[in-house]
């Protein structure tokens, strides 16, 4: 069993930002089976109280400074872990103030309430958007270059995240993810938006951009990730890591693998009010850092990961 260990005594409470997220569901249901005692925090813009039940939360937003200091101080937690951001792209294209306000002065906000009693660590979520567009697998030491507001906000949050660092001499953790999937994305990213069409009983779906390929970790995979962190020796420093698979598909190859699961044929059409003006041709993780230091790998290949949220979302029936 993973668990956290502090100086002398068992950790057990673990601060979640965007707790009631798609990612932050498994992640609690993960942390809780490992005996840890959770509180989320969650303004339930994107989140939804039907992922975490049984879970305490706080509903408040992030940059509400004066709640997260109170809330803080009242549950004093050996851990936190920063989900909270606006991070579908097109949303923040399209609300470029909003997304900065949000996941930076949310950062800010939150690691300022810290500092009044600096727990162990600080996992923050990142993204592999800070990177500059490249043929091969991104490697942490590579020097960054967002192509898009989403990746620039992401990339200030971790300078936040070093400084707050050098303030408190805690251990502070950021984590760059990979595209997520999983059940109950409440984001139209591109495998939602694939499966709303399918459920609609389509057979011809419209998407947007087909030729780039993109590294699709489960969101299972990223919940025993994060759970792993919290039992790396992090020594007080500041760290980064790339949290994907290591492999990475089109979206022609995703539908292909959609299809293939579901026993069907799927056509295809690329819809030009539905391509991205800037677009990446690759965005693929180099995950040896993450293993080396915490023995993670994910668990699910795109093949089991399919089915897996085939059967999450009802479009797969037992036995098949």
């Amino acid at each position: 069993m993973v668990s956290f260990r502090k100086r002398g005594d068992d950790v057990s409470r673990v601060f979640v930002t965007g707790g009631a997220g798609f990612v932050g569901g498994p992640l609690c249901r993960a942390l809780k089976e490992r005996g840890h005692e959770l509180l989320l925090y969650d303004n339930l813009f994107n989140g939804r109280r039907e992922n975490v039940p049984g879970f305490d939360l706080v509903q408040g937003d992030i940059r509400d400074a004066a709640l997260l200091k109170s809330t803080l101080a009242g549950f004093a937690p050996d851990a936190v872990i920063h989900l909270a951001a606006i991070h579908f792209i097109p949303y923040c294209n399209a609300h470029p103030a909003e997304a900065v306000d949000v996941n930076t002065r949310g950062t800010a906000s939150l690691l300022e309430a810290a500092k009044a009693a600096p727990p162990e660590r600080v996992i923050a979520i990142s993204t592999a958007a800070v990177y500059a567009p490249a043929d091969r697998a991104h490697r942490e030491e590579d020097a960054p270059g967002p192509i898009d507001i989403y990746g620039y906000s992401k990339l200030f949050a971790e300078g936040l995240l070093q400084l707050y660092r050098r303030e408190t001499g805690r251990a502070a953790i950021a984590v760059r993810l990979f595209n997520v999937y999983g059940l109950a994305d409440t984001n139209p990213h591109v495998l939602p938006d694939i499966l709303d069409q399918v459920r609609a009983g389509k057979g011809e779906i419209e998407l947007g951009n087909l030729a780039p390929k993109r590294d699709y970790i489960h969101a299972d995979d990223v919940a025993a990730a994060l759970a792993a962190l919290l039992d790396f020796e992090a020594k007080d420093n500041y760290h980064c890591f790339n949290l994907g698979t290591g492999n990475e598909v089109s979206v022609t190859e995703l539908v292909e693998a959609i299809a293939r699961r579901l026993g069907k044929k799927i056509r295809i059409r690329s819809a030009p009010s539905r391509q991205r003006k800037v677009e990446r041709p690759h965005l693929l993780a180099d995950i040896s850092r993450i293993s080396g230091a915490t023995g993670w790998r994910p668990r699910y290949d795109l093949a089991r990961g399919i089915e897996k949220t085939l059967r999450d979302e009802g479009l797969l029936a037992a036995g098949r």
